[in-house]
């Protein structure tokens, strides 16, 4: 059984963007616990695959090194063994440190983000200033889909037939899939100028269109987000009706 008239595939997502105060920098406790808060509200619809990280590093002047010793650090963390059929492609960098685990849940990637934001620097006058993460590989809750063990998305001229996952805590599709390049939700966290930003970009319709069940789940955590001291620095028009 197949579902193809509901479930299509947009060449550039929706965007969705809060925002809130990282001020002084936040230290690497008060960071992880924001970051760690922000993937417990999304736990019930959206749980990464992978994480990409990158942490850059600044004087407390405020004058960013750029000598060969303050290189900036690439990180990943994986889920090993991957979604059926799913794969995961590392970062583009020889440096990039690797770690694998069962599971992505808000528990693991803090404790995993404890190593990074904790990392001695080379210098005492040297702090952690940047937090940039990027999640292109998600699992997605899918309502609307308990009957159905195939999730299609027609692409143009391509079809995709992605594995519905019956879980304890409801059904789940990953992306991107096969040669898919997109992900159904693109996310990435990143700070600056006393900011720190989360950025969504559904690609996959059910999340981006109001009235669906997905629809209605992502915004509801958005909600809930909002109530713990973020802030809306832009939203696309679609997601008026769900957020306001």
């Amino acid at each position: 059984m197949t579902i193809n008239d509901r479930y299509e595939f947009y060449e550039k997502g929706f965007e969705l963007c809060l925002e809130r105060e990282w001020v002084d920098p936040p230290t690497p406790s008060e960071q992880i616990q924001i970051v760690r808060a922000l993937f417990e509200d999304f736990a019930p619809i959206l749980q990464p695959i992978s994480l990409d990280l990158r942490v850059g590093w600044t004087h407390l002047d405020g004058v960013p090194d750029h000598s060969n010793t303050f290189k900036r650090l690439y990180w990943q963390l994986c889920q090993d063994p991957p979604p059926p059929d799913f794969f995961i492609d590392g970062m583009s960098r020889p440096d990039v440190l690797v770690a694998r685990t069962p599971f992505l849940d808000p528990e693991t990637i803090a404790a995993w983000l404890r190593e990074p934001l904790e990392h001695r620097v080379p210098e005492r006058h040297t702090i952690i200033e940047t937090l940039d993460m990027r999640d292109s590989r998600v699992r997605l809750c899918t309502p609307d889909l308990a009957a159905n063990p195939i999730f299609e998305i027609p692409d143009g001229r391509d079809r995709y037939e992605i594995p519905v996952e019956s879980r304890t805590d409801g059904k789940w599709v990953s992306g991107p899939y096969g040669n898919m390049s997109e992900s159904p939700i693109s996310l990435s966290l990143f700070s600056g100028y006393g900011m720190l930003y989360c950025n969504f970009e559904p690609t996959w319709t059910r999340w981006a269109t109001a009235g669906t069940a997905e629809y209605d789940a992502f915004c509801s955590c958005v909600k809930k987000i909002l109530a713990s001291g973020w802030s809306i620095r832009y939203r696309d028009d679609v997601f008026k009706e769900g957020i306001g």
